[in-house]
């Protein structure tokens, strides 16, 4: 299913950016006041509705197959753009892992600190490690961990090979992996590139709509598996899910620690 053409409506523009600005400043404003106050559980609830909201000033309608996770375990999907965390918050509860250049963001990079997004250097092999740790704790407190093992953004097309270190946090947990299918009906809202958030934003809010399929694919057990072999599952999940195929050119390096780790 190849995607729709750019579907733009340029005098919603400012309506949206008002919007988009009222509701970024009542966020932030429950992240500093009420969140220190408040439950992980309802953290996780607010934020779940605050990104139905963010998907509302877009225009964004989601569409939903497969059944979504139950109970704790590793969430992987594809990565198109910067709001597929939101998609998925959307949907559930979830904390991320992120790369550490999102920590300097203008207010969106605030917001993902104090939501208890986790940030990883990839040119450091031992944050992997740190990275990993935290992820483990989580489970074990119950929750949904997620990642974009692709560790960049694409263009919708097609995969890239998944990255399998951070695999291991299913592995040493022996917990579920549940691979999800990210896929934009309508061009658009790709962040690929040297896209600047800013450009993307200006780009996104004047478009009409954005109909956006979330395939959850039957969960993957970790029992019995190596990382590789967990990511690989998970990579063919999602692409055939998406009936798209797996770009290995360049080859398949993947990142991070050895399939041995301590």
């Amino acid at each position: 299913m190849s995607a729709e053409p750019l579907n733009r409506c340029p005098l919603l523009r400012p309506f949206r950016a008002v919007w988009l600005l009222v509701w970024l400043g009542g966020g932030l404003a429950t992240l500093a006041l009420v969140f220190p106050l408040i439950s992980l559980r309802l953290r996780g609830r607010i934020a779940s509705v605050w990104s139905r909201g963010l998907l509302a000033v877009f225009g964004v309608r989601l569409h939903l197959s497969g059944e979504m996770p139950r109970g704790s375990g590793l969430v992987v999907a594809n990565h198109v753009s910067w709001l597929d965390p939101f998609l998925l918050l959307a949907c559930f509860p979830v904390r991320f892992v992120a790369k550490d250049e999102i920590r300097s963001w203008p207010v969106f990079g605030w917001i993902a600190v104090r939501a208890g997004t986790v940030f990883i250097r990839r040119d450091l092999r031992r944050d992997v490690a740190r990275v990993t740790r935290l992820f483990e704790a989580r489970i074990d407190a119950g929750e949904v961990v997620a990642l974009f093992p692709e560790s960049t953004t694409g263009n919708g097309r097609f995969l890239r090979p998944f990255k399998t270190a951070l695999f291991q946090v299913a592995v040493s947990r022996d917990a579920l992996c549940m691979p999800v299918g990210i896929r934009y009906r309508q061009r658009g809202a790709e962040w690929i590139d040297d896209m600047g958030l800013g450009e993307s934003l200006w780009r996104m809010l004047g478009l009409c709509r954005l109909d956006v399929d979330l395939m959850f694919t039957p969960a993957v057990a970790a029992s019995g598996r190596s990382r590789r072999e967990l990511a690989q599952s998970s990579e063919q999940a999602i692409a055939a899910a998406l009936s798209q195929e797996v770009l290995r050119n360049p080859p398949d390096i993947s990142a991070g620690l050895p399939d041995a780790m301590p």
